[in-house]
């Protein structure tokens, strides 16, 4: 907590310095606020964060496919590593029931609940 409260007093004392203070420099005065470029480009950004503020399943929808192959990939190194580790499929001989618990730690959150037959 303490870390946000003390990067919220930079960041504000930051644009106070940047936007609030008086020109220093007389040669910056006649430099132009912001050219036409800059702000097509900063138009473009901000309507992307308004869509993805309104619309998110816009986005995350095209992320899920990923995010499940990550998981998936993750999943499976957790079971070879068991299984390397204990020379065995990691159930210890509980049988196949806990090597489904032990394959994905969403099953095991289920089993703790007492929602696995």
């Amino acid at each position: 907590a303490t870390g946000v409260i003390l990067s919220a007093v930079y960041m504000l004392s930051l644009v106070q310095r940047v936007f609030l203070n008086p020109l220093v420099h007389e040669e910056n005065r006649s430099l132009p606020d912001v050219r036409a470029t800059e702000l097509l480009a900063a138009s473009v950004l901000v309507l992307l964060m308004v869509w993805i503020g309104v619309r998110p399943n816009d986005v995350l929808s095209r992320l899920g496919p990923s995010v499940e192959a990550v998981r998936a990939s993750v999943e499976r190194k957790t079971v070879s590593d068991s299984v390397r580790r204990h020379g065995d499929t990691g159930t210890r001989g509980h049988g196949e029931r806990a090597h489904r618990v032990a394959a994905s730690p969403r099953s095991r959150v289920r089993n703790v609940a007492g929602d696995l037959p």
